[in-house]
This record gives C-alpha cells, structure tokens and sequence, in this order.
C-alpha cells in the first residue's frame, strides 16, 4: 500500500467462493484484515449482493480508493482492457468507472480527486468526487487516432502501452497522439483454439514503410 508497510493479496474460499482482498503488515504475528469482498453488502442490505470475481486491483495515492478489475480481455500483444470499478474504503460504496465498455490504462492522479482512463483510443478523466465523466479526445477511433496508448507497432516493438502522465499536482495530463491512418494493413492468421484460423488484418508497416 502507499501509505503503510501492509501488503495486500486475493485470497479465494474454496467452501464458499468468497474472494477477498486482505491486507497484512509486517509486524508478527501477521493479522490479516479483509479490505474487499466479492460479497458486497451495505448497511441496509440483509443478504449480501454477490459481485463478480475481479482479477486485479490497486490502490489511490492517498488509499481511501481502490481500482478493481475483471472481465479482463487482451489486446494488441500484452496490452488489456477491462471492466472496472471503484471502491470506496471510507464510505464503503462500489460503482462502476463507466458503462460504456471496457477501458485501458487506468491510473489514479497524484491528489487522489481523479482517474484517468482510455476509451476506443480516447483519453477519460472522472472526478470521484462526483461521478462526472469528461472526455478529453474525441476523435480517437482504433486503426485511426489513438490518444494516451501506443498503437500495435509500437507496444510490439519498443514496450510501449500508455502514452499519457499526470502532471505532479494532478491538475494537468500531457499525452501522445497516434496517427494510424498513414500505415498499411497487414493480414494476421489466429490458430488459437480453433480448427480453422481466423485472419484478420492490423495497422503495422513493413521495413521501409510508414509507421505511425
């Protein structure tokens, strides 16, 4: 965690299905405290309301709010997009980014007021404080422009994915801009799980063509 020596961790009930994220600090004997369940229940809820499994999580600067990711789904070649939502630690409350598909390149800013996000190659800032989305870009359109990711040619290449950075004070962002439209398409064939491939084609130039 950001602001104590705890360390956190999934941990999945074999007898009940309960999945759990429990924090635990260095001290010994070792406490484990449960910080997130699978079993969402407010104060005026009798049962608890069974939230899907989620495979990934990570916490504000200042710890009062997790990112919990599931529905993982692969992208380009190690890039992902996922659905995702926002735990509220202090008033104990779970709401979704948005309910327009999946994002990617999800990152806290540095005060903890807000979470940037990419969208169908446009760049998203929500302030947790009141729930409004704001779009940034809105041009971007994948095999086209894409704003605060790198394109395929560049993340299978030089390791690049998210192309944006807050700014120390978190009022700010700076972002690149991928034009795709200038490279050629090239045929890609998939034999994974299944008997007869699927091809399909991506934006990548060829040694000595133009790249984005």
């Amino acid at each position: 965690m950001n602001n104590s020596d705890s360390l956190t961790f999934i941990y999945i009930d074999p007898s009940s299905n309960e999945q759990v994220i429990q924090t635990t600090g260095s001290a010994l004997p070792k406490i484990f405290e449960p910080i997130f369940s699978n079993q969402v229940k407010s104060g005026k809820d009798s049962l608890p309301v069974t939230f899907t499994f989620f495979e990934d999580f990570s916490f504000s600067t200042d710890d009062k709010h997790m990112l919990i990711q599931t529905q993982i789904e692969l992208f380009f070649y190690s890039s992902a997009k996922a659905a995702n939502y926002i735990w509220n630690r202090v008033s104990k409350t779970l709401r979704p980014v948005s309910c327009n598909g999946k994002r990617s390149y999800m990152t806290f800013s540095p005060e903890s007021k807000r979470i940037a996000f990419i969208r169908e190659g446009n760049l998203f800032v929500k302030d947790l404080s009141t729930d409004q989305v704001t779009a940034v870009t809105m041009d971007g359109i994948v095999s086209r422009t894409l704003y605060g990711m790198a394109d395929a040619f560049y993340e299978n290449g030089f390791g690049m994915r998210q192309a944006y950075m807050w700014s120390p004070n978190g009022e700010s962002i700076t972002f690149v801009r991928f034009i795709e439209m200038v490279v050629q398409n090239y045929p890609i064939t998939s034999y994974e799980g299944r008997t007869y491939p699927d091809i399909f084609t991506q934006q990548y130039p060829k040694a000595g063509e133009a790249i984005p």
